[in-house]
């Protein structure tokens, strides 16, 4: 049963979702650390008498491990970044008591942001349990059965096979594993990269879940004539759900579920590899069937959280309605309308949500991505999987009132009924400057699948982010991904008209790299377009100083209109030349950015 219990105050912390913890040998002794009698226990007490000074704990961490019930506090289990002075290259004290349990590749150590993710995977699994009012953790009874397992292990470093069985068991109450394997069944290959896999996975559409758009990205590196660039981008291109991706398919990997191949694509007649992809082994889909109660099999129980059910904007509000989702789902199972869903999240006498019923499909759609299952058509859902009991805390007097990129995500949920909201994804990276180039490339994506221009990412020094054509028809697109919004300054301005003097006179001498040969040779017709989350400051001035200086039109529009736009495009409501009309309308700009409003202009 999921319950939801009121708690005066707690911390918010995520687990369910890892980036940086891969090896299962090593979890193993991180649950270990919980029993005072473990040989693991025993040997990190002494590590942490040479390792951690008593003004970053010792003692502390000493006191705990010694207890015969342990109860470690979260953040002593992590630890803090606290920088040793004078070293060179830069480098931290060991400062928590996983830190020291994990021997790292360049220290006796490991850092924090690892060590937290090893905290998180042992509870994303159910080795550990955590307390809300302490916020601190303790073993569960799953951690207790791993370390007896652990004590018939020969070498320190590799798991046997009851080890590996054993964990088989809890990655097929895991999710996200189960929607992987999934998703290589489904494949007629059984054969998919990373970025295939992310590409249909969780809550594709917000922060915390975006994904390179495997098309560009392909095509990307298919253009790229620099070797080592190209191995870059392979290899060191990721967002975080591609991140995701590649750690539970290393687990599903390490057991013998998943093996990991390269794939090859042909794009523009070259063949690109990808060697981060992966295919379902026999045993693999084995697991699966077993997982989803099939051949004779009882549906094995999920595992899920609270915790894991957002990861950033607003997700305490996120995370509760989705929960709620699932009680009115499980309690009891039967088809439930969307409408009567929104309105058992509305009437809850908990908190205030204001569910409105086109989150709750969207939600849907994610819990199935996240490996649940679940059937639902146009008027009803039904839930068919069976779920572990968990907690939905609640924090009293709580405020959820929705962020304003929230309202604006839910005001486009609303009104984007002829593309997927996948796409909604652009209004949150349109405000996060850390993932410029997935912005950059989901935005090409979107010219591309939805307003069905031709173009490529291009992006780099002295090149725009991307090119669009349409026939004889080009733009110019330079997106700005700014939390605050953009405002187009004097260099911002010389460089697009840069790009534009580089079309103009298309010489070598002027600009080595060549960017505008991605056009047609025939096309003669040219615009600017700037895209941001909104802008600021005197824009429509700079557009008209861009135009005199060029004589060339363009505009900007906000990730908004964008969506709009294409919404309209995809109903046939506008035509190619209403579009170009709206891009080079210097009044629409900012129409959405406070009262969320649409009008074609199309004059």
């Amino acid at each position: 049963m999921i319950n939801i219990r009121e708690i005066e105050n707690f911390t918010s912390r995520t687990w369910g979702w890892i980036q940086d913890a891969g090896d299962l040998s090593k979890l193993t002794d991180v649950v270990a650390i919980f029993d005072c009698r473990s040989e693991v226990n025993r040997s990190v007490k002494k590590r942490i008498e040479e390792l951690v000074l008593s003004e970053h704990g010792k003692e502390r961490f000493l006191h705990h491990l010694e207890q015969e019930i342990i109860n470690i506090p979260y953040i002593d289990l992590y630890g803090k970044n606290i920088e040793i002075p004078d070293s060179s290259p830069k480098d931290f004290y060991c400062t928590g008591i996983i830190q020291a349990t994990i021997q790292g590749q360049k220290r006796a150590y490991i850092r924090s942001w690892p060590a937290d993710n090893y905290v998180r995977f042992a509870l994303t699994l159910g080795l550990i349990e955590y307390d809300y009012e302490s916020d601190s953790c303790f073993l569960s009874n799953l951690g207790k059965e791993l370390i007896e397992l652990r004590h018939f292990r020969e070498e320190a470093a590799s798991l046997y096979e009851q080890e590996k069985d054993f964990f088989i068991d809890l990655l097929m109450a895991y999710p996200p594993a189960i929607r992987i394997l999934e998703l290589l069944s489904l494949n007629e290959s059984r054969h998919l990269s990373k970025f295939e896999i992310s590409e249909n996975m969780a809550f594709v559409g917000e922060a915390g879940f975006v994904t390179y758009p495997v098309d560009i990205l392909l095509e990307s590196i298919a253009q790229e004539k620099d070797p080592k660039e190209k191995n870059k981008m392979r290899t060191d291109w990721e967002s975080t759900l591609d991140k995701y991706a590649r750690m539970i398919s290393g687990w599903l990997e390490s057991v013998g579920l998943l093996r990991r191949v390269e794939k090859k694509f042909n794009i523009y007649d070259e063949v690109v590899t990808l060697g981060q992809s992966y295919k379902l082994t026999g045993k693999g889909y084995q697991s699966l069937r077993k997982s989803q109660g099939m051949s004779s099999h009882a549906i094995i129980p999920k595992r899920i959280s609270w915790e894991m059910l957002a990861t950033k904007e607003d997700k305490e509000r996120v995370r509760t309605r989705r929960a709620l989702i699932l009680k009115r789902l499980t309690e009891p199972i039967r088809n439930y309308s969307y409408v009567e869903i929104a309105q058992y999240i509305n009437e809850n006498d908990f908190i205030s949500l204001d569910v409105t019923e086109n989150e709750v499909k969207d939600d849907l759609i994610g819990l199935k991505r996240m490996g649940l299952m679940i059937d639902f058509n146009e008027e009803t859902v039904r839930f068919k999987d069976e779920l572990i009991p968990f907690t939905i805390p609640v924090k009293i007097d709580a405020n959820y009132e929705a962020s304003n990129l929230e309202k604006i995500k839910s005001f486009l949920r609303d009104e984007l009924t002829n593309i997927s909201h996948d796409w909604l994804q652009l209004v949150d990276l349109s405000y996060d400057n850390r993932s410029h180039r997935i912005f950059e490339m989901q935005t090409i994506s979107f010219f591309k699948n939805i307003l069905k221009y031709q173009g490529e990412h291009l992006g780099g020094a002295s090149k725009p982010d991307g090119a669009i054509w349409e026939e004889n028809y080009g733009m110019i697109l330079d997106t700005k991904a700014y939390k605050n919004g953009f405002s187009i300054n004097t260099k911002m301005r010389r460089q697009m008209e840069d790009y534009i003097q580089d079309i103009i006179h298309q010489d070598v001498n002027r600009q080595s790299n060549e960017w505008w040969k991605v056009f047609p040779e025939e096309m003669n017709d040219f615009s600017f377009l700037f895209i941001s989350s909104f802008f600021t400051g005197k824009y429509e001035d700079v557009m008209r100083t861009i135009e005199y200086n060029t004589n060339i039109s363009g505009g900007a529009v906000t990730d908004v209109q964008l969506l709009l736009i294409g919404d309209k495009f995809a109903s046939k409501e506008i035509e190619y030349n209403q579009v170009r009309n709206l891009f080079t309308n210097h009044d629409f700009i900012n129409e959405t950015k406070h009262i969320l409003e649409y009008k074609i202009n199309s004059d």
